[in-house]
Formats: structure tokens, sequence, C-alpha cells
């Protein structure tokens, strides 16, 4: 089915707000979620929504908590995340780092303890809109690890992301660049095992080890393990993410004596470095040898001429515009799911903007 991007949003915040959210919470979070949808990572959309709820209701999350400053050196600040949604709780923690930056030049500021973040990518646009390089590191805990090491056949840590953003260069949007350190995140897998589809070979291995294209060995038992990307490289990079964005912090890693299901649902900790691009160098000279780079990098032949190479985040632009206008399809499984958290909390069901196909 087709849903507007307003309805969708509407829709979410009301399920939110009926589970305890306050306005401006369930606001945050339904716009992430939707947005995430809105440039193509339904893996990090609404589709999220019934598991938050679901851990609400076991008092693995919480609503309307706010971070708590754990410690501040001026250009160096921690925070706790007081097990409250993590879509709010980044965005309040990365506005006060971005002060400080642009106190200091650069500062590093932490999350722990936060329930899931969403797309990182969204939190990397925002540092960058407003002007700033940012690199942030994720890890993530509260459930079973769902990544094997490289040359290991079971998962020991999860799909930690990381992200790379980079102001705009004139002419050009912000670059983001947002990825797991798996072959791909385990959302994916959800979203194929609602569409019914299989996974690109490379990605999983069963429970015993041996590889798979079936999704269900990333969701459920008998679970499996999803694969670094890379081989050694994202295997190596996601071991790291745990260590600087958890161990470093003070917060959980994917080690078991965390308990990793106590949660009942995935939780982070972040790790970011916000840098003012006017302390480091001339900003006209750095504006013309980055704008002169990146031309130079699209310019390279394309293997084929239907997809010319593309710059960090301009497919989420793309796929940003046509869901605008076309509106946001939603699986059926993910809209079920839905529509029976509206059911439970007596909430009204939107009308979709087309039928079902």
């Amino acid at each position: 089915m087709l849903i507007s991007d307003s309805d969708l949003t509407y829709f979410a915040e009301a399920l939110l707000r009926a589970n305890g959210c306050a306005a401006d919470e369930a606001s945050a979070v339904a716009s992430h979620l939707v947005g995430a949808n809105l440039v193509g990572h339904d893996s990090h959309g609404v589709g999220m929504l019934p598991l938050y709820l679901s851990s609400v209701r076991r008092g693995g999350l919480f609503a309307n908590r706010v971070p708590r400053l754990v410690s501040d050196f001026g250009a160096v600040l921690v925070y706790d995340g007081e097990r409250g949604f993590g879509q709010p709780a980044v965005r309040t923690v990365l506005d006060i780092g971005m002060q400080r930056a642009r106190q200091y030049g650069v500062s590093l500021v932490g999350l722990r303890n936060a329930g899931h973040v969403g797309r990182v990518g969204a939190h990397g646009e925002h540092a960058a809109a407003a002007g700033f390089a940012a690199l942030m590191l994720v890890n993530a805990f509260g459930r079973p690890p769902s990544v094997a090491p490289h040359g290991g056949a079971q998962a020991r840590i999860s799909s930690n992301p990381f992200c790379f953003a980079y102001p705009a260069i004139d002419g050009l949007a912000p670059l983001v660049l947002d990825a797991a350190t798996a072959g791909m995140a385990i959302g994916k897998a959800r979203v194929a095992q609602a569409n019914g589809e299989q996974l690109a070979p490379g990605m999983l291995l069963d429970d015993q080890g041996e590889p798979t294209t079936d999704p269900a060995y990333a969701l459920q038992e008998p679970l499996g393990a999803l694969l670094p990307f890379g081989l050694h490289k994202g295997s190596g990079l996601g071991l790291f993410c745990d260590l600087l964005a958890g161990a470093l912090l003070g917060g959980h890693t994917a080690q078991p004596g965390n308990g990793n299901q106590q949660w009942m649902a995935a939780a982070n900790n972040v790790f970011a470095v916000l840098i003012d691009p006017n302390r480091l160098a001339d900003p006209g000279g750095a504006q013309d040898e980055a704008r002169a780079l990146i031309d130079y990098f699209r310019s390279a032949r394309p293997i084929d001429p239907a997809h010319p190479v593309m710059v960090p985040g301009e497919i989420e632009a793309r796929t940003r515009g046509e869901r605008l206008a076309s509106g946001i399809r939603i699986d059926p499984l993910t809209w079920r799911q839905l529509v029976k958290e509206a059911r439970r909390a007596d909430v009204g069901v939107p009308e979709p903007a087309a039928h079902p196909v």
C-alpha cells in the first residue's frame, strides 16, 4: 500500500502519544522514522515502531527521558540516555556538542545507555546542515549479537554503524556516508522477510555456520549470523565501534556479561566528534579543493551509462523527492503490525493513498 508522509507521520505520532510519549517526543521520533522511509531506508522506518512500543510495555524503553550529563570537560561531554528514546536524545547531545565545537573548534560528545537511535545518517545530516563535519560511531546492545567476526561462524557483535558527514560544498548538498559494518543492517533482513524476499548471497550464515539467503536466520531462533562487509576490514571496524562507543564511554558492549537480552530491543551508545571547519583551513580554499575533488570523483566513466557515479547522500536525496511525490510504500506485514498497535491503543488508522500493489 501507499501512504503519504504526512498521514504516516500523524499516525506514528498518535501511536507514540498513546503509549506515553509527550507531544514533542512523539513528533521527534515519528518524524525521524518517516524520514528514514522517505529516503529509502525502510529498515529504519516505521517498521521499527512496533518493536519500540513492545519494549515500552515490557519496561525496556522509557518515554520522556531526558539525557543526563555524566561528565563535562569543556570540549568533551558524556551523557546517559536513561534508557529513553534514542532519536531525540542524540539530537539533544549533538546540539550541545555543536555549541562546544563553535567555542573550541572541536568537541567529542558521548551518549550511552540510549534506546535505538534510528538512522544514524539523519544525525549526520543534522550536523552537516549546521555547518559541521562529523564522525559518529555507534554500537548496539540489549539484544543478542547479530554479526560474526571475520573467520567466525557465530555472532559476536552487532551491525555497528558509522557515519561521516561533511558540510555543504558550494553548489552541492552536504555529503553523508552512513553504513553498517555488517554487509547489511539487520533491519534490511526484516524488510526482506516482510516482502517474502531472499537475501543476496554472502550476507548471512545459518545456525550451523553455513551460508544461507533466508532472512529468518537473522531475526528469529535458531539464529545465524550476518557477515561483516569487506572481510577483516568491516569486522575490525565493527569491533572498534563497540570499543569506542561502548567501553570507552562507560557503556555496554556486546559481550554477554551485560545480559544482552535484558532490554527486549536494541539499544545504542554513540561516540561523536564534531568539527568546525573554519578552525582548520581558509574556508574559501577548502571549499574550492573539496568541490574540485567531488567533480573529479563524479567524472569517472560509469560502468553502466544509466547509473552515473554518485556521492554519499545523493541517492537518499533523490529517493526522498520521489517518495514525497508518490507516497511511501508499506509492506503488508508492517502495516498489519501498525494496525494491531492502533487497535490496542484505540488510535484511528489512516486510509491508504492507493490500493495495495
